[in-house]
């Protein structure tokens, strides 16, 4: 999904192979447990522009917040000194910023910021060079819990970095033999954990988005408050036709992409390999 998001892909048709009940729940691989395979994928085959269609996007107008217990998260609305005098021709961003405190762990509390939006290219390269190939993470005590209760059963270190506690010293100690990829790749995760999750909002986001400690549960949480009451958001139209920019509404929900394309604004389905994106004309 981050990488979808990130990529700004707006059509595109996820496809399984071996799959043999529908009953049975499906995960995309996990390759080396970040996204950086699916970023240099989509970057090898190419994004094919459409045209015809307008950017519409979510402005933040009111705070919206999740707190649960040492887990917390908020979209906030851009202080109006900082907005356009008109929205419609507001190239929309989501100012994220992502706190993580593992000091339990030995890893301490940690930050990571991310601007998703404005100029397509920049945040794609943003994305590959700092978030892209942050791997998803454990902790060593954790690791005997979820198997036995029937998770990452195709965890390993591979695809996952894994900690563990070091009594000797004051930070934990990586079981990876190659290490960290970056000196907080636990953290870059957490944020690309986040833009997937914010891309299920089905539109970019404009304002601020800040969280502690998150999760999928969490955000997921968050996105039903925003839309849980109408006055949270202005559902804005992109206007000004001077700028080529991506249409970044997103839809990875089926029965959306069927519908819409049987009303003939997706055009024609695309093979897995390629992936579109609409442009302003």
């Amino acid at each position: 999904m981050a990488a979808l998001v990130a990529s700004q892909i707006t059509n595109a048709f996820i496809e399984y192979e071996n799959v043999k009940s529908q009953k049975f729940r499906v995960e995309v691989p996990i390759l080396d447990g970040s996204s950086i395979e699916y970023v240099e994928e989509i970057r090898r085959v190419g994004i094919e522009e459409q045209e015809g269609a307008r950017l519409t996007y979510l402005c933040i107008m009111r705070p919206v917040q999740v707190i649960k217990q040492d887990k917390a998260a908020w979209f906030l609305p851009l202080p109006k000194d900082l907005r356009s005098s008109s929205l419609s021709l507001q190239i929309p961003t989501l100012h994220m910023s992502v706190q993580v405190n593992f000091e339990h762990e030995q890893l301490g509390t940690t930050f990571c910021r991310f601007a998703l939006g404005s100029d397509p290219d920049l945040t794609m390269n943003a994305f590959h060079q700092e978030i892209a190939s942050a791997r998803t993470f454990t902790f060593e005590k954790e690791i005997e819990w979820m198997q036995t209760h029937g998770l990452a059963r195709g965890g390993s270190l591979d695809n996952a970095v894994v900690f563990s506690k070091n009594e000797q010293a004051t930070k934990a100690t990586v079981r990876n033999a190659e290490g960290l990829r970056f000196h907080d790749e636990w953290t870059r995760h957490k944020m690309l954990d986040c833009i997937g999750d914010i891309g299920l909002a089905g539109y970019p986001l404009h304002g601020y988005f800040f969280a502690t400690s998150p999760g999928h549960a969490l955000i997921h949480e968050l996105l039903h408050e925003l839309f849980k009451d109408p006055q949270n958001y202005a559902k804005i139209l992109y206007t000004n036709k001077s700028d080529k920019m991506t249409m970044v509404q997103w839809y990875f929900i089926a029965d959306e992409v069927g519908r819409r394309s049987s009303a003939g604004h997706l055009g024609k389905a695309a093979h897995s390999s390629i992936l579109r994106r609409y442009e302003i004309v």
